[in-house]
Protein backbone atom coordinates (compact mmCIF):
# COMPACT_ATOMS: atom_id res chain seq x y z
CA UNK A 1 0.00 0.00 0.00
CA UNK A 2 2.86 2.34 0.79
CA UNK A 3 4.17 2.00 -2.79
CA UNK A 4 0.79 3.09 -4.18
CA UNK A 5 0.73 6.23 -2.05
CA UNK A 6 4.26 7.13 -3.10
CA UNK A 7 3.41 6.64 -6.78
CA UNK A 8 0.36 8.87 -6.47
CA UNK A 9 2.54 11.65 -5.11
CA UNK A 10 5.30 10.94 -7.61
CA UNK A 11 2.98 11.41 -10.60
CA UNK A 12 0.89 14.30 -9.29
CA UNK A 13 1.73 16.57 -12.23
CA UNK A 14 0.82 14.29 -15.17
CA UNK A 15 -2.37 15.05 -17.10
CA UNK A 16 -3.92 13.49 -20.21
CA UNK A 17 -5.94 15.40 -22.84
CA UNK A 18 -7.40 14.78 -26.30
CA UNK A 19 -5.81 17.43 -28.51
CA UNK A 20 -3.01 19.91 -27.80
CA UNK A 21 -3.61 23.62 -27.42
CA UNK A 22 -3.05 25.73 -30.52
CA UNK A 23 0.60 26.52 -31.14
CA UNK A 24 -0.28 30.21 -31.53
CA UNK A 25 -0.45 30.44 -27.73
CA UNK A 26 3.26 29.54 -27.51
CA UNK A 27 6.32 31.49 -28.60
CA UNK A 28 8.41 28.79 -30.34
CA UNK A 29 12.13 29.30 -29.70
CA UNK A 30 13.43 26.24 -31.58
CA UNK A 31 11.89 23.52 -33.74
CA UNK A 32 13.62 20.35 -34.93
CA UNK A 33 12.63 17.04 -36.49
CA UNK A 34 14.69 13.86 -36.55
CA UNK A 35 14.16 10.35 -37.91
CA UNK A 36 13.61 7.64 -35.31
CA UNK A 37 17.27 6.85 -34.67
CA UNK A 38 18.45 6.80 -31.05
CA UNK A 39 21.97 7.68 -32.22
CA UNK A 40 20.70 11.19 -33.08
CA UNK A 41 19.35 11.97 -29.61
CA UNK A 42 22.59 13.20 -28.02
CA UNK A 43 23.35 15.81 -30.67
CA UNK A 44 19.75 17.04 -30.66
CA UNK A 45 19.69 17.41 -26.87
CA UNK A 46 22.95 19.40 -26.96
CA UNK A 47 21.54 21.72 -29.64
CA UNK A 48 18.29 22.21 -27.73
CA UNK A 49 20.06 22.92 -24.43
CA UNK A 50 22.28 25.47 -26.16
CA UNK A 51 19.19 27.22 -27.56
CA UNK A 52 17.60 27.25 -24.11
CA UNK A 53 20.75 28.71 -22.57
CA UNK A 54 20.91 31.44 -25.21
CA UNK A 55 17.28 32.32 -24.37
CA UNK A 56 18.15 32.49 -20.65
CA UNK A 57 15.69 29.74 -19.74
CA UNK A 58 17.94 27.95 -17.25
CA UNK A 59 18.76 29.69 -13.97
CA UNK A 60 21.71 27.35 -13.39
CA UNK A 61 23.63 24.35 -14.71
CA UNK A 62 21.64 21.99 -12.50
CA UNK A 63 18.37 22.88 -14.18
CA UNK A 64 20.03 22.64 -17.57
CA UNK A 65 21.18 19.09 -16.76
CA UNK A 66 17.76 18.07 -15.40
CA UNK A 67 16.04 19.52 -18.44
CA UNK A 68 18.42 17.72 -20.79
CA UNK A 69 17.74 14.43 -19.00
CA UNK A 70 13.97 14.92 -19.34
CA UNK A 71 14.26 15.71 -23.03
CA UNK A 72 16.51 12.72 -23.64
CA UNK A 73 14.08 10.38 -21.88
CA UNK A 74 11.12 11.80 -23.83
CA UNK A 75 12.98 11.37 -27.12
CA UNK A 76 14.01 7.80 -26.27
CA UNK A 77 10.39 6.94 -25.43
CA UNK A 78 9.11 8.57 -28.63
CA UNK A 79 11.62 6.74 -30.82
CA UNK A 80 11.48 3.32 -29.16
CA UNK A 81 7.90 3.07 -27.94
CA UNK A 82 6.07 5.62 -30.09
CA UNK A 83 7.69 5.00 -33.45
CA UNK A 84 8.96 1.48 -32.79
CA UNK A 85 12.49 2.47 -33.91
CA UNK A 86 11.12 2.84 -37.44
CA UNK A 87 13.63 5.13 -39.20
CA UNK A 88 10.98 6.26 -41.68
CA UNK A 89 8.96 7.82 -38.84
CA UNK A 90 9.86 11.23 -37.43
CA UNK A 91 10.00 12.79 -33.98
CA UNK A 92 9.39 16.52 -33.66
CA UNK A 93 10.70 18.70 -30.83
CA UNK A 94 9.91 22.29 -29.91
CA UNK A 95 11.23 24.60 -27.24
CA UNK A 96 8.66 27.22 -26.34
CA UNK A 97 7.96 30.07 -23.96
CA UNK A 98 4.44 30.78 -22.81
CA UNK A 99 3.87 33.49 -20.24
CA UNK A 100 5.97 32.75 -17.15
CA UNK A 101 6.91 29.22 -18.20
CA UNK A 102 9.00 27.48 -20.82
CA UNK A 103 8.91 23.93 -22.04
CA UNK A 104 9.38 21.23 -24.62
CA UNK A 105 6.97 19.45 -26.88
CA UNK A 106 7.87 16.01 -28.24
CA UNK A 107 5.66 14.40 -30.85
CA UNK A 108 5.99 11.00 -32.48
CA UNK A 109 4.01 9.25 -35.21
CA UNK A 110 2.91 6.36 -33.02
CA UNK A 111 -0.52 5.36 -31.76
CA UNK A 112 0.14 6.57 -28.21
CA UNK A 113 -0.15 4.44 -25.10
CA UNK A 114 -2.40 3.79 -22.13
CA UNK A 115 -0.88 6.07 -19.49
CA UNK A 116 -2.96 4.67 -16.61
CA UNK A 117 -1.96 1.11 -17.45
CA UNK A 118 1.67 2.18 -17.79
CA UNK A 119 1.61 4.00 -14.44
CA UNK A 120 -0.01 0.98 -12.77
CA UNK A 121 2.80 -1.20 -14.04
CA UNK A 122 5.37 1.31 -12.75
CA UNK A 123 3.78 1.24 -9.28
CA UNK A 124 3.93 -2.55 -9.24
CA UNK A 125 7.54 -2.74 -10.43
CA UNK A 126 10.64 -2.01 -8.42
CA UNK A 127 11.50 1.72 -8.46
CA UNK A 128 14.85 1.28 -10.22
CA UNK A 129 13.61 -0.88 -13.08
CA UNK A 130 14.10 0.55 -16.53
CA UNK A 131 10.39 0.34 -17.41
CA UNK A 132 8.78 3.69 -16.66
CA UNK A 133 12.03 5.42 -15.79
CA UNK A 134 11.41 8.21 -18.30
CA UNK A 135 7.96 8.95 -16.88
CA UNK A 136 9.38 9.07 -13.35
CA UNK A 137 12.24 11.38 -14.31
CA UNK A 138 10.11 13.76 -16.36
CA UNK A 139 7.43 13.92 -13.68
CA UNK A 140 10.03 14.59 -11.00
CA UNK A 141 11.93 17.42 -12.71
CA UNK A 142 9.25 19.19 -14.76
CA UNK A 143 6.43 21.24 -13.23
CA UNK A 144 3.71 19.97 -15.58
CA UNK A 145 3.59 16.96 -17.87
CA UNK A 146 0.72 16.73 -20.33
CA UNK A 147 0.02 13.98 -22.86
CA UNK A 148 -2.19 14.56 -25.88
CA UNK A 149 -3.33 12.40 -28.80
CA UNK A 150 -3.26 9.25 -26.72
CA UNK A 151 0.30 9.91 -25.58
CA UNK A 152 1.90 10.59 -28.96
CA UNK A 153 2.25 14.32 -28.13
CA UNK A 154 3.99 15.36 -24.91
CA UNK A 155 4.15 18.86 -23.45
CA UNK A 156 6.40 19.35 -20.43
CA UNK A 157 6.85 22.72 -18.79
CA UNK A 158 8.86 24.54 -16.11
CA UNK A 159 8.01 27.78 -14.39
CA UNK A 160 10.56 30.52 -14.94
CA UNK A 161 12.26 31.79 -11.81
CA UNK A 162 11.46 35.36 -10.84
CA UNK A 163 14.39 37.71 -10.96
Amino acid sequence: MEGSTKATLEFHNIRVFGHPEPEASRNVVLEREIPSDAALIGALVVRVVEACRSEGLFPDDGEAAQSATCLEEALRNAIAHGNGNDFSKKVQVQVFVKGAEWGYTVQDEGQGFNLLQCMGRIVDDAPLREYGRGLRIISHYMDTVEYFEGGAFLVMTKKMESE
